[in-house]
């Protein structure tokens, strides 16, 4: 019953996030390649954690692109990790500056977190301490507790 009511929802074109980790990357790839955002992000996810597939940063991130480019937070999210630490990609502060702040447009709490570090750590913007803070408030306000843990060590509220 279960199996029939996805396969209903998805044939009248509707997704639900949390059904796309149970789908095979067989499925996930077909609708991907359809254009759905959120398949893009997850087949990017199965590439990047070895998940039904072999690890490969390479085609994470060209799936990753595909779901930014539409303006999926969690893909621009994933973008932004990928270009900080150089997963797949060469290192580039800046890129992954560009891929946080779109992400934080439209609330991702993880991207304004990493982008507050980089505003604290001067990486691919100029240093600015308020700036920083002000990021890690907002992305503690979102729930994301690293920003909470910072904040609360560094004795200011959120």
């Amino acid at each position: 019953m279960k199996k029939s009511i996805k396969l209903f929802v998805v044939a009248m074109g509707l997704l639900l996030p949390l059904s796309l980790s149970a789908q095979s990357i067989s499925e996930l790839k077909a609708l991907a390649s359809k254009g759905d955002a959120n398949a893009q992000n997850e087949v990017g996810k199965c590439y990047y954690s070895g998940k039904q597939v072999e690890k490969d940063y390479s085609e994470a991130i060209r799936w990753w692109f595909m779901a930014a480019e539409q303006g999926f937070a969690k893909a621009q999210q994933n973008l932004g990790q990928c270009f900080y630490h150089g997963w797949g990609v060469n290192k580039n502060y800046k890129a992954a500056v560009r891929w946080w702040r779109k992400a934080v447009e439209q609330g991702n709490a993880d991207a304004t977190y990493f982008l507050g570090k980089c505003y604290y750590y001067g990486e691919g913007v100029s240093q600015d301490y308020n700036k920083a803070m002000d990021l890690w408030r907002k992305a503690a306000r979102l729930g994301q507790s690293n920003a909470k843990k910072k904040l609360t060590e560094m004795g200011t509220s959120w």
